[in-house]
């Protein structure tokens, strides 16, 4: 693998740096002043602002998961496709369980709403993929951040 200058991805224009980077999937390129004429502050701030991206994209990649998973299971006609695609959401959300250490907490007898924070999220997570569940509420926070663009308003 090659190694990245550690000036990547910043571009200085009239002294002041800019965070210049490539959108994956495309040619064009995105570019944000990140308001400093130093190159140490430069670089801290690049690297902010590449991990609340990648953050970001990670949200997104759960989320598509999910919806991808409840897309195909509500699109199966037969119910013996259904008990098996129900299946294998099912493991989905007991891996999840056993990454989030709510296992036992899961398998109790106890209500939802009492139980841990990670079970619930394994709860939400089942309900979303089996259609049970449409995470609108998720998403809206980001929506709403970015009605002020004109262009997001009309789509």
């Amino acid at each position: 693998m090659a190694i990245r200058p550690k000036n990547h991805d910043l571009l200085s224009r009239n002294g002041i740096w800019h965070l210049n980077k490539r959108l994956p999937g495309s040619t064009k390129h995105h570019r944000v002043s990140l308001r400093t004429g130093d190159i140490e502050e430069a670089r801290r701030k690049r690297d902010d602002l590449l991990a609340k991206w990648d953050e970001f994209a990670k949200r997104v990649r759960e989320h598509s998961d999910i919806l991808a998973l409840r897309r195909e299971y509500l699109g199966l006609l037969r119910d013996d496709e259904r008990e098996v695609f129900e299946a294998l959401i099912e493991e989905k959300a007991e891996e999840l369980a056993d990454r989030l250490g709510a296992w036992k907490d899961m398998k109790s007898l106890r209500p939802v709403d009492e139980a841990s924070s990670g079970t619930q999220e394994v709860v939400k997570f089942w309900q979303t993929a089996t259609g049970r569940l449409t995470p609108i509420q998720d998403l809206t926070p980001n929506w709403l951040a970015s009605i002020e663009n004109k262009k997001t308003r009309v789509d």
